[in-house]
């Protein structure tokens, strides 16, 4: 999106653990719904059409969203749901296949949604899993180059990580950390190796304790990754400014599928290089919010439904000042066409 200054461009991009499970999963919600008193799906395709409605909304305007970025969209009919509602604003989109011919594999789940041109995409799974569970979810980073106005290109990453906080799966983290690292040095080293980076996704790490000082893992991650978060660069107070995007005290949502949670944390990122020429604008929490309760629930569900995930959307406003040399024009999109 263009700015005032014929010079600048903005960005706004927005990420989303969606939880659409839909019919992937064959008797799974059967046995935690009997077994675990948690569900695992709840209106589904309500969720799914309330959701790409909020999408559409948020992504209109001047300062609209150009770039939203989904996880656990793991249902093919959920996406062609969400793909058809948005499409007017959001005509370029990426959902990575399944790449297995392993029958229980239920694909990546991740989807990206933009207004501009999506010029080069791939998917880089995952060597690292923890458990059966996750290898049938395929998880790794999706890469996709987003061109905006006058060929000025982005780079888009879009990941989702190993789940839970065992001792164990911390540790697949952290090699999944190296893997998106590995990932990162190829883009560097690559033709858009200058372009600003833009990383987003449900990383599993919390960000801060009680008391608001960075964790371990999340220390970790900033170290190996080399990028900044983008709501604590813009927020520099985790006691003042916690930014949940996983609310155990709020989310009714939550509560239904993971009954006993009380914890709040911040587990949801949207991470960037430091391009020179780039500020960030604001960066906030979305908690996707509908007003009129979803489904009729059931007996044991005292509150209405309210929240379309158990997870809230971070948002970012990015603005850059491009400088542009007369390149080669045969490499229109080399390095040589804008500088770092």
């Amino acid at each position: 999106m263009k700015s005032s200054n014929h010079n600048q461009l903005k960005l706004n991009v927005m990420f989303y653990n969606i939880h659409l499970f839909g019919n992937t999963v064959p008797g799974a919600d059967f046995v935690m719904r009997h077994f675990y008193r948690s569900p695992l799906i709840y209106e589904e395709e309500a969720r799914a059409r309330i959701a790409a409605r909020k999408i559409n909304k948020i992504g209109k305007g001047m300062d609209g969203c150009d770039i939203v970025g989904l996880c656990e969209l793991w249902d093919d009919s959920m996406a062609d749901i969400i793909t058809e509602q948005v499409k007017q604003v959001y005509p370029y989109n990426y959902r990575p296949g399944r790449k297995s011919r392993i029958r229980y594999v239920i694909g990546p789940g991740l989807m990206l949604f933009s207004k501009y041109p999506i010029i080069d995409m791939d998917f880089v799974p995952f060597k690292t899993n923890g458990n059966i569970i996750e290898k049938s979810c395929l998880k790794g980073v999706l890469k996709a180059i987003v061109e905006l106005d006058n060929g000025f290109p982005v780079t888009v990453l879009l990941s989702h990580f190993q789940a839970g906080q065992r001792s164990k799966e911390r540790k697949v983290r952290l090699k999944q950390l190296s893997e998106i690292g590995a990932v990162l040095q190829d883009v560097k080293s690559g033709q858009y190796g200058n372009a600003p980076i833009v990383l987003m996704g449900d990383f599993n790490i919390i960000a801060e304790d009680r008391n608001g000082n960075p964790r371990p893992e999340y220390s970790a991650m900033t170290k190996i990754l080399g990028l900044k978060d983008i709501y604590r660069t813009r927020f520099k107070s985790a006691v003042r400014n916690p930014g949940y995007t996983s609310h155990g005290g709020e989310n009714n949502l939550l509560h239904l599928f993971h009954r006993n949670t009380s914890t709040k944390k911040r587990i949801d990122y949207i991470l960037s290089n430091n391009y020179r020429q780039m500020s960030i604008e604001d960066c906030q929490v979305e908690e996707f919010k509908t007003n009129n309760p979803v489904g009729d629930g059931t007996k044991k569900i005292k509150k209405p439904i309210q929240h379309l995930s158990d997870h809230y959307a971070v948002k970012a406003r990015f603005l850059f000042e491009p400088d542009y040399s007369h390149g080669n024009g045969d490499r229109r999109f080399s390095d040589q066409r804008w500088l770092n």
